[in-house]
């Protein structure tokens, strides 16, 4: 068949990004890191050829494909999607939950040379309506009625905003006008493969935003698989390793780890819809996992379980985790109770790992730094005024390596500010860097709120609240959650003599299509909020009345009174 190419009235995505200079490029290639050959529908690819008749990937819901039938109904899909106008260089957004179809979606965009948009199903009409519009999305996979939400209707209705929209593919059957299902797609005729350069875009990762307006990072194949390249020559990862992973397929973990590294070491992958520790070690025990890749809260509630051991969970090995401290004993837990050696590593979505505990490192050190710098990877400490630290002391991180993405999709702007001609990256985390290249991750330079992994912009949720006719003005800021690590608190200065309460704020959040998860969970109310003399809030002094009047205990009265889990 023939292939149809991007249109041109769609903007290319590679155009305006931050190329890596030539000795950079020469030094990937050279240490391997990189290939000029190898791009994601080629690993795909490969595990298709070479292990076709074993198991590629299983979910809990019951679904289990192997790669040969990975690589038939990737085919079909691709062919599918070709023919509704989805050419190379084309956005295809996948919202879709863990479940072995995201492997088939990811093969199938991969192999026909247009850029994946991986998304969680947390996101609403805000969320996609923004992220489609501004990557040109062709085509959106929506996950049905997920979590007793309608997501079918959901994507009928952002098609209306997003003119580059032309598909809409629902994971469910339904019969509804305007969308398709993904099971009819899977059995039309095979499309036709196309070839992409290591180097060209393959995928757009929205971030979390500490802007009110998330980046669009693109990521290559070479710097995607990068990370994975690394993480497989670190623990001796190969095909007859299994990968546990419950992270949403839409985050950086289950898209990357999940699908990308499970197809370049030819293993398995097991994907667990929704988080519960009693089901984890049950999938892990019953397909022999090796490997697992996720947040704190995974490894403490997996840990904390009364009928697990390492007889039960067999050859588990390796449980990766990122983004969070790992609280004192949970290390030497995990190994007594899991059997696994617990490993950190520090990655953002613009360089998905840039230091990783080694398994010779000892408990304190796993337990106090985010690892050492893998090879190929640099970084630099700056200070405010752009001036490069000695060790140890506290900075910005600036990133440079092979898995530094290529910039933000159609934001030359922002690009330009985040990545300096000599291919540095700025972070915007702060910490340190000791003699050792160990790398410890203090804190976001802006803010924003981990809510259990899930991380967002306070500007953005403060920006809708303002547009409330009771909200004067607002400010929005962490506090510590044992189980989630942080969870959100809104300072609200009413306007007037006017009053509003947490389940009012909920749900106007909720009609402005903002994801739940976003929502904040306790509420104050404060007739002026602190601030400078020139008019700008004063947070610390925010988080210092929270430090002041446990709020632990006001996270459980608001959680009664309906606030977000």
């Amino acid at each position: 068949m023939t292939v149809e190419h991007t249109s041109p009235s769609t903007p290319d995505l590679a155009s305006q990004l931050a190329p890596y200079g030539p000795d950079l490029v020469a030094r990937y290639q050279t240490s391997g890191l990189w290939s000029t050959t190898e791009t994601v529908a080629s690993i795909f690819a490969r595990a298709t050829s070479e292990r076709p008749d074993a198991l590629a990937v299983v979910d809990s819901l019951g679904g289990q494909l192997t790669w040969a039938e990975v690589g038939d109904r990737s085919a079909r899909l691709g062919g599918a999607l070709q023919r509704r106008g989805v050419a190379k260089g084309d956005v295809v957004a996948v919202q879709m939950s863990n479940r072995a179809e995201a492997m088939v979606a990811v093969a199938a965009i991969a192999r026909i040379g247009a850029v994946v948009n991986p998304m969680v199903p947390a996101f609403r009409r805000g969320e996609l309506t923004y992220m489609l519009n501004h990557c040109h999305a062709k085509a959106l996979i929506v996950p049905g009625v997920y979590r007793k939400y309608d997501h079918d209707e959901l994507g009928i209705e952002v098609s209306r905003d997003v003119p580059s929209l032309g598909t809409v593919i629902s994971i469910s059957n339904t019969t509804r006008e305007g969308i398709e299902t993904f099971q009819d797609l899977i059995r039309e005729e095979p499309g036709r493969d196309v070839a992409v350069s290591p180097s060209d875009p393959t995928c757009v990762m929205f971030t979390s935003g500490t802007e009110a307006a998330p980046k669009a990072v693109v990521h290559s194949s070479n710097s995607m698989l990068a990370s994975f390249r690394q993480t497989a020559r670190l623990l001796d990862l190969d095909e007859t390793d299994c990968v546990f992973m419950a992270s949403p397929f839409g985050h950086g973990s289950g898209y990357g780890i999940g699908t990308l590294m499970t197809a370049l070491i030819r293993g398995t992958l097991v994907f667990q819809a929704e988080w519960e520790p009693s089901s984890a070690a049950e999938l892990i025990a019953r397909h022999r996992c090796t490997y697992a890749h996720g947040s704190t809260p995974f490894l403490q509630e997996l840990s904390a379980l009364e009928n697990v051991s390492p007889e039960q969970l067999g050859s588990f090995r390796w449980f990766v985790t990122g983004g969070a401290l790992i609280p004192a004993g949970l290390v030497k837990s995990a190994r007594e109770r899991l059997g696994c050696v617990v490993l950190r590593q520090y990655g953002q979505t613009e360089g998905f790992i840039t230091s990783f505990n080694r398994p010779t490192d000892a408990d304190e050190v796993l337990a106090s730094s985010d690892g050492a710098l893998l090879p190929e990877v640099e970084v630099q400490i700056r200070s405010e005024d752009g001036n490069v630290l000695p060790e140890g002391e506290e900075g910005e991180f600036w990133i440079r390596g092979p898995h530094r993405c290529l910039g933000f999709a159609h934001d030359p702007v922002r690009t330009s500010a985040s990545i300096d001609p000599e291919g540095w990256l700025a972070s915007g985390d702060v910490g340190t860097l000791d003699g050792r290249g160990r790398l410890s991750f203090k804190r976001r330079k802006k803010e924003v709120i981990n809510r259990g992994g899930y991380k967002y912009s306070a500007a953005e949720v403060e920006s809708v609240l303002l547009q409330h006719p009771a909200v004067q003005r607002v400010a929005i800021v962490a506090m510590p959650d044992a189980r989630l690590g942080e969870k959100a608190c809104a300072f609200i200065s009413p306007r007037g003599t006017s009053s509003i309460d947490l389940a009012e704020i909920c749900r106007f959040l909720e009609k402005h299509g903002v994801a739940k998860y976003k929502w904040p969970e306790r509420l104050e109310t404060l007739a002026e909020l602190p601030a400078t003399s020139s008019g700008k809030i004063q947070k610390f002094e925010l988080v210092k009345l929270l430090s002041e009047s446990n709020p632990a205990q006001a996270v459980q009265e608001d959680s009664r009174q309906g606030a977000t889990q």
